[in-house]
């Protein structure tokens, strides 16, 4: 599973700018993880569903944090943990 985290960051500056904000932002919602990177989001939907299916990045359905918003779930985003240490020297 480490090789394909390789590959994937040797893919493109799009894969490993996705996995380091992940990385750097566990358990955070897709508009606060990603909001300085330079993607479309269409780009970024992509790299994240290639991402997903590989199980590299894992996402959760979580509720609101807010008691007005408690019944639209929001998506939070994290490294997988089996790779999560391996990642650090890889970024």
């Amino acid at each position: 599973m480490l090789d394909q985290c390789q590959a994937f960051l040797a893919k493109g500056p799009a894969y490993r700018a996705v996995i380091q904000a992940v990385y750097e932002h566990p358990y955070a919602e897709k508009k606060d993880a990603f909001k300085d990177l330079q993607l479309s989001g269409a780009e970024l939907d992509a790299v994240l569903a290639e991402l997903e299916e590989a199980l590299v990045v894992l996402s959760l359905t979580s509720q609101a944090s807010s008691n007005i918003e408690s019944r639209v779930p929001k998506k939070i985003f994290l490294i997988n943990p089996d790779l999560e240490n391996d990642l650090g020297g890889l970024l």
